[in-house]
């Protein structure tokens, strides 16, 4: 941890948006104790996910145990956004803004629609659809914490046999909620039918493989789908840092422009779940050697 006893932060819940003051009272391996500024009646409560925010770096953290006035958390782990990049490949569609086309504004939708400026719904779509893809959105994505907590906390429990079939149990279980959820939430006309980019992607900005060629200074347009479960497709608009030929392809480094909290953090967490994906990766291939 990069924060000591004392320090003034702030904390919101994993899905929440608003941030509330806190003051560090103890900071251990296996423990955070917050001394809360700011209480919210009725928000914390013990199992939920939160976020310390200190400075660029965010650190996740579950609920052991809420007091009065302050609040007990286990630590997961930090993400230094400005620094923290994955390597991963999913579909990408790319446009050039000129002065004669408006960017549209940085936002998350549902993956439908290449050429649509929002996400299509069908008569099909209901109230109730919705709420069971947030919820199955919701599930998957605490089960995606849990196994990285296993993954990356206790070095001896993985080694073990026993570590190791919990694992994969609940990594079938994430794959097979995976598939339902994509299956619910795809349309026919989608980003998944797009061609599929190498791409090495952060919170501020992406490298990725395209057919298109573009100049240092061009400002595009990137809609990509995410590799969560549900998908989640993100628009950004960006400026070309770097362009070069690769092959029979171009290779373009973009810097994102200004983002809405929303987007930025879902790339976070995207990337998070990605780390965790190659650590897992990594470890069982270490054991089976």
């Amino acid at each position: 941890m990069t924060f000591n006893e004392g320090d003034k932060v702030l904390w919101r819940t994993l899905y929440g948006r608003e941030f509330y003051e806190a003051e560090v009272q103890l900071v251990q391996d296996s423990e955070i104790r917050l001394s809360l500024t700011e209480a919210p009646e009725g928000l914390m409560e013990a199992n939920m996910d939160v976020v310390i925010r200190i400075g660029i770096e965010d650190y996740f953290t579950q609920v052991l145990k809420v007091l009065p006035g302050v609040m007990v958390l286990r630590p997961l782990w930090c993400e230094r956004r400005r620094y923290f990049r994955v390597d991963d490949t999913f579909p990408v569609v790319s446009r050039k803004i000129t002065g004669e086309t408006v960017p549209h504004k940085p936002k998350l939708f549902s993956g439908r629609g290449i050429e649509a400026p929002s996400p299509k719904v069908t008569e099909s779509d209901t109230e109730e659809d919705t709420k069971i893809w947030r919820k199955l959105s919701s599930i998957s994505t605490k089960l995606g914490l849990v196994l990285y907590a296993l993954e990356v906390g206790d070095e001896e429990s993985p080694s073990s046999e026993l570590g190791h079939g919990f694992v994969r149990q609940l990594d079938e279980v994430d794959a097979a909620l995976g598939d339902i959820v994509r299956h619910l939430n795809m349309g026919s006309e989608d980003l998944s039918r797009a061609d599929s980019s190498i791409v090495n992607i952060s919170a501020t900005g992406m490298r990725f493989t395209t057919t298109r060629s573009y100049s240092s200074g061009d400002t595009i347009e990137i809609r990509m789908l995410l590799p969560l479960s549900p998908p989640i497709g993100v628009l950004v608009v960006g400026s070309v840092i770097r362009g070069r030929e690769a092959g029979q392809a171009y290779e373009i480094s973009l810097d994102f422009g200004e983002m809405s909290t929303e987007v930025r953090d879902t790339i976070i967490q995207y990337t998070l779940e990605r780390q965790r994906e190659v650590i897992r990766a990594e470890r069982m291939r270490a054991v089976e050697a």
